[in-house]
């Protein structure tokens, strides 16, 4: 549970990373007290491990995006296990933490993911906003995208790979004020 009915939360978090941006995002938002939760995938944490640990250090919580970003109602139960599995083991190693939260990839999920994770004990997040990004790069229209669409108890999905990661970071500092200005408060997902 993100916050009780009508409290102005919002949690800021972020898929597709890392990439080279990550840190420089989770950067900006520590400066700004704002915690946020990061969802990678096995393949793109062991590709740059030390993003993750920079995530966490700078009091961001990580989240899994399975192993390769396969949809999950792809796989077979036993697949799915497998990855969620092996994707938690590695970013808990990475991270320190217990990993409870999971992003089922492009948000495919179906009863049979739903309850695999739950007896897993894994928290399954989508969103409540994904903005259209716009062209690549235009953080303008990201940014208003976002803050058009802010309501409480929000779960904002923005991305932080190598294609859409400096339309983002770009975005941040609009999208922080205005919900600022708006009376909300940022909140992590629980850990």
């Amino acid at each position: 549970r993100l916050s009780a009915a009508g409290e102005p939360v919002v949690a800021l978090s972020f898929s597709g990373g890392p990439s080279g941006r990550t840190p420089s995002i989770a950067r900006y938002l520590a400066d700004r007290d704002v915690r946020a939760t990061f969802f990678f995938s096995l393949v793109a944490a062991e590709r740059d491990p030390s993003a993750v640990r920079s995530v966490v250090d700078l009091g961001h919580v990580v989240g899994s995006e399975g192993e390769t970003g396969r949809p999950f109602t792809s796989l077979s139960p036993g697949d799915l296990h497998r990855e969620v599995k092996r994707s938690i083991a590695l970013l808990e190693d990475l991270s320190g933490r217990r990993i409870r939260n999971v992003r089922p990839p492009m948000g495919r999920y179906d009863m049979q993911v739903a309850q695999a994770l739950q007896e897993m004990g894994l928290d399954c997040w989508l969103w409540t906003t994904h903005p259209e990004d716009g062209p690549v790069g235009n953080a303008e229209i990201l940014a208003t995208h976002v803050v058009d669409a802010l309501v409480p108890g929000s779960v904002v999905l923005l991305h932080d790979g190598p294609d859409q990661a400096d339309a983002t970071l770009a975005a941040l500092p609009r999208i922080v004020e205005e919900a600022r200005q708006r009376g909300f408060v940022f909140a992590a997902l629980p850990a």
